[in-house]
């Protein structure tokens, strides 16, 4: 695993996570069993927000690496990210509920920071991982406006669990390398929470 980039100059990736926890303090409690909640029509409205468990936070990079990557190499980069995982703080169980644990400390942001960063620079530091990232006509010109388009509205939707307003496709237009976009996809506020029904 490579050496981690301090936290603190990366500006615009910690303000979105200083969105969540600034929203997950006034989160209300999870949905019923089978209740689903819709996309709201403007999604870059702040909006309450519930944080995933840990074991779901974990699931969910798992899936995404699968859905993007070869088996093979999903594996390879979420083994690179295991000892970092192992430490973002442990949830406490609440009636048998993790997910009931809402706390969110300066750990948990270093945390998902390093995680992402990690996944990222894993990913585009090596030319096979990146081509099967990203497609190899993508992979192979970085600067390609409708490449990184497309990439940014297929993994976007992924990530962040609905297809991206123009609001959020004008956001993650914004930064320069693949690096750097799929950090700041990886600690939007739509991964990091549970999708729950404010209404």
């Amino acid at each position: 695993m490579r050496g981690l980039p301090s936290a603190i100059s990366q500006p615009q990736t910690l303000a979105n996570l200083a969105a969540f926890i600034a929203a997950a303090d006034d989160s209300p409690p999870p949905p019923p069993p089978g209740e689903t909640c819709a996309v709201d029509e403007d999604p870059m409205q702040p909006i309450a927000l519930q944080r995933l468990s840990k074991r779901q936070y974990t699931n969910t990079l798992r899936d995404l690496l699968r859905m993007q990557l070869s088996t093979a190499n999903a594996n390879a980069v979420f083994a690179e990210i295991e000892p970092l995982l192992a430490q973002i703080p442990d949830d406490n169980v609440s009636h048998g509920f993790a997910s009931f644990d809402q706390s969110v400390s300066a750990s948990h942001v270093e945390g998902w920071f390093n995680v992402a960063w990690t996944i990222a620079n894993e990913i585009t530091s090596s030319s096979s991982l990146l081509v099967d990232f990203v497609g190899e006509s993508c992979a192979t010109n970085s600067s390609d406006a409708s490449c990184r388009e497309r990439f940014i509205q297929s993994f976007g939707a992924r990530a962040l669990r609905h297809p991206l307003s123009a609001q959020e496709l004008a956001f993650y237009r914004t930064p320069t390398s693949y690096r750097d976009l799929v950090t700041q996809l990886l600690v939007a506020p739509g991964i990091l929470p549970a999708c729950i029904d404010s209404s």
